[in-house]
């Protein structure tokens, strides 16, 4: 590997990783409880005019991001193992296509989360 072998890669704080995968589990059970709260209240015929609808799609793409944050630290690739043992770098270590990945991910969940705040004034955000 040579001299610019780490400009593929965006290091990301272990604390600040661990942060995102404490919200993003926080947001999945907040999530899950309301999924369950919802469905169970709502007769099948109604669910298109409840927040099931967008509660799903929102579900769906945290649970998306658990499974990609969730990879990404207990399955790094041989060549990051590599980096974080020659740079003796403690962190975690995120490909640029990966960071740019969670990126669309992140603003996804966003989004989902904007909407079903203007649609049914239900607000998500863990801080």
């Amino acid at each position: 590997m040579d001299e610019n072998e780490l400009a593929q890669y965006y290091t990301i704080k272990f604390e600040k990783f661990m942060e995102m995968i404490k919200q993003i589990d926080g947001l999945y059970s907040v999530l899950s409880a309301l999924i369950k709260e919802h469905v169970t209240a709502s007769e099948i015929s109604d669910w298109e005019r409840t927040p099931i609808p967008e509660l799903s799609g929102y579900f769906a793409a945290v649970n998306e991001i658990r499974s990609y944050l969730d990879d990404i630290i207990n399955n790094p690739t041989e060549e990051e193992v590599e980096l974080m043992i020659k740079h003796e770098i403690k962190d975690v270590i995120v490909s640029l296509s990966d960071l740019n990945a969670l990126n669309i991910m992140f603003g996804a969940i966003q989004e989902f989360s904007d909407r079903l705040y203007e649609k049914h004034k239900i607000a998500t955000n863990i801080q």
